[in-house]
């Protein structure tokens, strides 16, 4: 997937959620991270959404930190960071909805 075609908001959640798993000493950039940069870059319209859900915005937060925590760490910061398959398959399809 061609991240250039994601819009400028999508590059900064995916960028974020780079940095987060490098700052775990994570190479895979899992759904979790995802959601969590979400939450961290886009402090209005996401809580708002979730609020007209009635989804509680910080349980979301809190178990998106907790997934992203189980994750393991490398001993050392080798190796080229990649999105995971899930996260791969969960953009892809973000991208075919959008065109829908």
């Amino acid at each position: 997937m061609n991240l250039n075609n994601l819009t400028i908001k999508a590059q900064e959640v995916i960028q974020r959620a780079g940095q987060m798993a490098m700052e775990k000493r994570q190479q895979a950039i899992e759904p979790a991270h995802i959601l969590s940069a979400l939450l961290s870059v886009d402090e209005h319209v996401t809580p708002f959404l979730f609020a007209k859900l009635s989804v509680p915005t910080q349980i979301v937060k809190q178990a998106a930190d907790k997934m992203v925590e189980s994750f393991g760490s490398l001993s050392s910061n080798a190796g080229q960071q990649y999105l995971s398959r899930t996260a791969g398959q969960a953009l892809q399809q973000a991208n075919i909805e959008m065109k829908n």
